[in-house]
């Protein structure tokens, strides 16, 4: 099969050097020149050809044959856990983020470890904003003073006309 292939490449390529001289000594250009690609063609599909055989095993250069061995079957305990190396990733995450800076107090979670919804991630420090409503309740608390005393005296007549209307403005 082989040698079939070579041979017809070779008698085509030599058929289209004959046609080549023939048509273009004939001024049959657009001729000779369809004629040659084709016989181009013809001899690269003779190439490809030879190839596909070499590489099914009909040729020297082809796959080498497969090596089979067998083992006698026979019962063994297999560890529960097998190590090795690799790299796991999540199919579903969160990034987590605040809306607010400020420091963390403690963490409700362990990296990697399931969470149930509702469940307390983070805590912030909030010791800060303690001390700023505690100092709001106490200004709260000098204000209602400072206007039940600025009512009493004005029931008793006896506060003076200006603090009478900025007590007014607390109302």
């Amino acid at each position: 099969m082989m040698v079939f292939i070579i041979i017809a490449s070779v008698a085509a390529v030599l058929f289209a050097l004959l046609a080549l001289l023939l048509f273009f000594g004939l001024r049959l250009y657009v001729v000779g020149t369809v004629f040659a690609v084709l016989c181009l063609f013809s001899v690269l599909a003779d190439i490809k050809a030879i190839q596909f055989k070499m590489a099914s095993g009909g040729g020297a250069g082809g796959m080498p044959p497969t090596t089979v061995t067998s083992v006698e079957v026979k019962q063994e305990n297999w560890p529960p856990l097998l190590s090795a190396i690799g790299s796991v990733s999540a199919v579903q995450g969160a990034t987590i983020s605040s809306e607010l800076p400020g420091t963390v107090a403690d963490v409700g979670f362990e990296s990697g470890a399931v969470v149930k919804k509702g469940a307390l991630l983070v805590r912030f420090d909030t010791s800060a904003e303690e001390a700023q409503l505690r100092s709001a309740d106490a200004d709260t608390e000098l204000a209602k003073a400072d206007l039940e005393r600025a009512r009493e005296l004005s029931r008793k007549q006896s506060s003076t006309r200006p603090n009478q209307n900025s007590n007014k403005k607390v109302r």
